[in-house]
């Protein structure tokens, strides 16, 4: 066997070691990938998948009705009624001012104010909290896409001012600020609920909505 056979086994030989080296290393690649990809279906799928939500979903907290109180005699003292407060979605508002002009006269509040609350900055805002039943019907009357209700309670009191001080009352955030109201917040306040906004591929705000009634 002549040098020039010798050199060309030697070269298919480095050519072998080299193209098994390769495929070695393309296998433990292809199988590192493997792993991480079983890793992360398996062990990672809970915390991306809450990852993923919160990425196309905003959660707005529902403040429940609060729990009635009776005095020793059975009268009613405090006690909670259905009410709606309205948000908008500022992404989808044409004309910030003409609606600001449209609600001032049903929520009966100055048009400068309420355009000031449809913040551009913001995708989700409330515009009022808590309005009675005849306000909330003339905005659905409005038919204005980018507003919405979300339910939370209204707080009353027949006898107000009857033992207030001793009562207390409730703050917009729906905690109790003084008397019964606050000493025994934590059993009046109930079990909050969630409404779940859409947004889109953008992080923009959608109409849709999934909410978790508090109760």
């Amino acid at each position: 066997m002549g040098p020039a056979a010798t050199m060309s086994e030697r070269r298919a030989a480095d050519l072998r070691n080299r193209t098994l080296i390769f495929a070695a290393l393309l296998g433990c690649a292809f199988l590192g990938l493997l792993g991480r990809l079983a890793y992360l279906q398996v062990f990672k799928h809970d915390e991306y998948s809450r990852l993923a939500e919160s990425q196309h979903a905003k959660t707005i907290r529902l403040k429940p009705p609060r729990g009635p109180i009776y005095d020793r005699h059975g009268q009613t003292l405090a006690v909670s009624s259905k009410a709606e407060s309205l948000y908008a979605l500022t992404a989808r508002i044409e004309d910030p001012d003409g609606l600001a002009a449209r609600l001032a006269p049903i929520l009966g509040e100055p048009a400068r104010e309420i355009g000031r609350r449809l913040d551009p900055s913001k995708r989700w805002v409330f515009v009022k909290r808590k309005l009675p039943p005849d306000v909330t019907k003339a905005v659905r009357d409005l038919k204005e896409p980018a507003l919405g209700f979300v339910a939370e309670g209204l707080r009353l009191y027949p006898n107000r001012e009857l033992a207030a001080h001793a009562i207390g009352f409730e703050g917009i955030d729906g905690k109790g600020l003084a008397g019964v109201e606050q000493s025994w917040d934590a059993l009046l306040a109930g079990v909050e609920g969630q409404a779940l906004v859409g947004r889109d591929a953008h992080g923009e705000v959608t109409g849709s909505a999934t909410v978790l009634k508090p109760s």
